[in-house]
């Protein structure tokens, strides 16, 4: 009998040690309802915040956060020697693409048409988006709300194109402004005077009251440029 249940108790205490060995051996699965946390993304004003950290560095003259693409198309690497250099500039921060982060806007003091930029922050980069120092009868500036002003003027004919910055830094265009109130040739045989708003011919009254709607009264004050020599 005593060796009877011995034999239980060893066949007992090996069908635990069995088992044992094949929990701690059996992979551990999660359950379909646990979620594993993911890093959070960093926050609107996180990024702007290292948005403008990037353009203090780049109104000092470092362009190393812009990709060799852009360095060569806008000729950047002449930024500090050019543009920089001359030092009368000033600059203000708008959201122009409506992602809640705002853009770099530089010019020349109250001079767009001497030069005027467009600089996008995105991921540890920067982007140009516009770089103009050559065209002197074009100028771009921006609205209260964004909208950005692109102004060709030759003596008294000038055209008025409104668009906004899409988030790849294409332009939407949003309509236009044209007039003409002297002949750019004195033999030419256009109209004039001539006023068109969004490509539809308008009296002079509506062409002035559309202007003084869609652009003066709301282009950014004065204060709203900070001198760069600020930095």
């Amino acid at each position: 009998m005593e060796i009877f249940k011995i034999g239980i108790h060893l066949l007992i205490y090996l069908i635990v040690l069995v088992g044992y060995g094949r929990t701690i051996q059996e992979p551990i699965g999660l359950s379909k309802d646990v979620k594993i946390e993911s890093e959070t993304s960093p926050s609107t004003e996180e990024i702007s915040k290292l948005a403008k950290t990037a353009y203090t560095e780049f109104l000092s003259g470092d362009i190393s956060m812009f990709d060799s693409t852009d360095i060569s198309k806008w000729n950047l690497d002449t930024w500090r020697d050019t543009i920089l250099s001359y030092g009368e500039l000033e600059y203000t921060y708008l959201d122009l693409d409506g992602d809640g982060v705002e853009e770099l806007l530089v010019q020349y003091v109250d001079d767009p048409s001497s030069y005027n930029g467009v600089f996008h922050y995105d991921n540890g980069r920067l982007y140009c988006w516009q770089y103009d120092w050559a065209e002197g009868s074009c100028r771009d500036y921006p609205l209260k709300d964004g909208t950005i002003v692109r102004q060709y003027d030759f003596n008294s004919t000038h055209s008025y194109t409104l668009f906004r910055y899409q988030t790849d830094g294409q332009e939407k265009k949003i309509l236009s402004l044209f007039s003409r109130e002297e002949l750019i040739f004195p033999d030419s045989t256009e109209t004039c005077s001539y006023y068109e708003v969004d490509g539809n011919e308008v009296d002079k009254t509506v062409f002035h009251e559309q202007l003084n709607k869609l652009i003066i009264n709301q282009m950014l004050d004065r204060l709203a440029w900070i001198s760069i020599e600020t930095i």
